[in-house]
């Protein structure tokens, strides 16, 4: 008994479950939905943008998402755009026609043009007529000008408001002149108040000649001319001959001994000679060290130069210098200074005219003569300036001793000069 109870119990549930689901098959059996919307219990439910019974009704502003910019809202799918920018998604700014119009002095900017206040004018009212805005008002006629009344004649003050009298009553213009609001109008060729001070170079020009210049009614002549119209000339005005010079048809004639435009040159005379060598000059002063150098060098320097004594005699100076590298630093030196020429009697050394120095500097390192000169340097590495010497030779370190005992096979320097050229001039 109790198996058939279960049994129909069974029977029933299972009655109960087709019944109920034969019903939801039923309730979607005529619902259509679109946009992709699915039925639910005989409804339909909608993806996002659609709604409505059957997902019929579309919201664009979130199926096409036009993404407005610039404060831009979507109405219907479209971009609703602030009143200043344009475009489907607010991104062009309108310009106004009056967005670059600064107009000026409380002037109003309409469809790009300034409106200007009264009294100011100008594309931006930049320009103010005081005579409009500070509201002057001229009298009698009066015209208004850059905020002031010109009056007409007869009439005078702020406002022309003044009547006055002539103001040629009492003015007595002179030779021609013409009164005009009390000043006189004066011809050509006079001046002052009453036309009384006459200008004779207008009046009564003299027609000056050769660049002469009227002043108060005369030549005044360039130098080398005279004459009432500058028409006579002489070469030799204004010019200065020194020392005993005198001017000949516009130039100087220069005395014995003298030259130049002026006579202020000394005349000189050209000489040229070359001096004999310097042979053995020994560095004979002991700085420090002993007399050896011993293969440490030496370092070495030798210059030559010459000058002018009080203007009467051309001297030399001559410097050697020989200094050991290494060791006791052994190191002789010399420097002297010899009268090369005295002037003759009557003369003075003016000038030298070619070179006056010569120097160089190397590094011996052997026992040998070194020869040096300007293209030698260049080949052993040395130094040289200068065209006074034509070379210097020098032993510089030797087998021996080097220094202080003044043997030709010491440490000495030889010097040979280029030809020397200088001027003389009376003295």
């Amino acid at each position: 008994m109790k198996v058939i109870k279960s049994k129909l119990l069974w029977l029933t549930v299972v009655s109960t479950l087709l019944l109920i689901m034969q019903s939801c098959t039923d309730a979607c059996k005529d619902v259509v939905c679109e946009n992709s919307g699915i039925c639910m219990e005989g409804t339909c439910e909608c993806p996002k943008g659609f709604t409505g019974t059957k997902c019929t009704i579309e919201d664009k502003c979130i199926t096409q998402n036009p993404n407005c910019l610039n404060g831009g809202t979507c109405v219907d799918g479209t971009c609703k755009c602030p009143d200043d920018f344009t475009g489907a998604d607010c991104a062009t700014k309108i310009v106004m026609p009056c967005d670059a119009v600064d107009c000026q002095n409380g002037g109003s900017c309409v469809d790009g043009t300034c409106e200007c206040l009264y009294g100011f004018s100008g594309e931006r009212c930049q320009n103010e007529d005081p005579c409009k805005t500070e509201g002057i008002v001229c009298e009698n006629d009066g015209t208004c000008l850059n905020g002031a009344c010109i009056c007409p004649d007869g009439f005078t003050g702020p406002s022309c408001e003044t009547k006055v009298e002539n103001p040629c009553d009492n003015v007595n213009c002179q030779n021609g002149g013409t009164c005009i609001n009390g000043a006189c109008n004066c011809p050509n060729g006079f001046s002052g108040t009453l036309c009384e001070k006459e200008d004779k170079c207008i009046t009564q020009p003299p027609n000056c000649l050769n660049g002469g210049v009227c002043i108060d009614g005369k030549c005044d002549c360039p130098s080398g001319y005279s004459g009432d119209r500058c028409q006579n000339f002489d070469a030799c005005v204004g010019v200065s001959c020194r020392n005993g010079g005198r001017c000949v048809n516009g130039e100087c004639d220069c005395p014995e001994g003298y030259t130049g435009h002026d006579c202020s040159e000394l005349k000189s005379t050209v000489h040229t000679f070359t001096p004999p060598p310097v042979i053995r000059f020994y560095p004979s002063e002991r700085v420090r060290g002993d007399a050896e150098f011993g293969g440490n060098g030496p370092e070495v320097w030798a210059e030559a130069e010459i000058f002018i004594k009080n203007k009467r005699e051309l001297k030399l100076r001559k410097f050697f210098r020989a200094k050991e590298t290494r060791g006791d630093g052994s190191e002789g030196k010399k420097e002297e200074v010899t009268t090369l020429r005295f002037a003759p009697p009557g003369k003075v050394f003016h000038r030298i005219v070619s070179e006056t120095f010569s120097k160089c500097h190397y590094m011996d390192n052997d026992h040998a003569l070194d020869v040096l000169s300007a293209t030698q340097c260049i080949e052993e590495n040395c130094s040289f300036a200068g065209n006074l010497v034509n070379r210097f030779e020098i032993i510089g370190d030797t087998s021996g001793d080097d220094l202080h005992q003044n043997r030709d096979y010491d440490a000495n320097l030889d010097i040979y000069f280029n030809p020397i050229t200088y001027e003389l001039v009376n003295e």
